[in-house]
């Protein structure tokens, strides 16, 4: 019995784990009726951005920690907003306009550029479509 009971909850976690990437909102699961990237006429949400934004060390900002009072600066950057283990992290939010709908989405910095002209050619270079860089 205690075999069984093993077995059953193991099978469980097993389930639960590999599961939670099935229809999550990033894509990367099987393509359901509820995921963004099915065939039936839904789109498939960008991976990366360019945006203008604060530099901070944490989630908190430079309102609320010294260190990113510290880096206190703006930077044009290209930004991971499907970063790997989305809600398992603190990170910074940023809003998204997708589809026509404003969303929000954590973050990764993925680098930094020295200027608008080498945003744009590194956009233009590797296809990435949503370019904000007014602030």
């Amino acid at each position: 019995m205690k075999r069984a009971l093993r077995l059953f909850l193991f099978l469980l976690l097993v389930f639960i784990i590999c599961g939670q990437r099935k229809g999550d909102r990033s894509g990367r699961g099987a393509a359901g009726p509820g995921c963004r990237n099915s065939s039936k006429g839904a789109f498939v949400m960008p991976k990366h951005i360019v945006r203008t934004i604060r530099l901070a060390h944490c989630a908190r900002g430079p309102e609320r920690c010294a260190k990113c009072r510290e880096k206190d600066e703006s930077k044009i950057c290209l930004l991971d907003i499907e970063p790997p283990d989305r809600g398992m992290a603190a990170r910074r939010t940023i809003e998204v306009e997708i589809n026509g709908k404003k969303e929000w989405h954590e973050f990764d910095v993925v680098r930094s550029f020295a200027d608008e002209a080498e945003a744009r050619r590194y956009a233009e270079e590797n296809g990435v479509a949503d370019v904000e860089l007014s602030r």
